[in-house]
Order: structure tokens, then sequence, then C-alpha cells
């Protein structure tokens, strides 16, 4: 995905009227799907860096690595708001400490 920002990226030409370089990027995306191969959901942050792209592969809450996978993105006071939300609502599921997202709605 990242290749594919970049080349995209590089077609950029018509700039707003008194601008001679693209403003720096500030956007993040996250792409996911399921894997056949792999037999399993697998998601990414792109963040834009500087004028470039940078893949990221999530996040994990607790020991498992595979267990807690998420990815949060937004302004860093949402983030830390849905952190101790998701936290709240996997409490009252029981499913804190033990447990993992399973796909369900909460």
């Amino acid at each position: 995905m990242t290749r594919i920002f970049h080349h995209m990226h590089k077609f950029v030409h018509t700039l707003p009227h008194g601008e001679r370089v693209p403003s720096p990027l500030d956007v993040d995306f996250i792409f996911g799907g399921y894997s056949w191969r792999e037999k399993d959901f697998r998601f990414w942050k792109l963040r834009a860096i500087g004028q470039g792209f940078l893949s990221k592969p999530p996040d994990h809450w607790g020991k498992e690595p595979d267990q807690w996978r998420i990815q949060f993105v937004g302004d860093e006071d949402a983030i830390k708001y849905a952190k101790l939300r998701l936290a709240s609502l996997l409490k009252d599921k029981s499913k804190l400490p033990e447990g993992g997202f399973d796909m369900e709605t909460l």
C-alpha cells in the first residue's frame, strides 16, 4: 500500500494558488482484510511522514501479541478516550484481564 500511495503522490502537480511545494501530509489510514493465505484478519496503519507514507502493523494490548491486536487513528485526546472506553466495555463484558477480541460488537 505504501508503494501505491507514494506513486499517487507523485501525480499531485496543480497546487493551490501561491503554494510552490505541497503542504506536509497530515493523514492516517487504516487498511485491513482477511488473508486467506494466513487464515487471519490483517490490518495496518499508513501514516503520512513528511511527503511520504510509513506502514505500521497493529498495536498490541497485553501479553499475547496475536490476541489483542488493535489500531487507533485520530487526535491524541480522542485516542486516549477511545482506549479508556474500550477497556471499560471489555471489563463490563468480562473480557479483561483474560479474553480477546472476537470480532463482536461491543
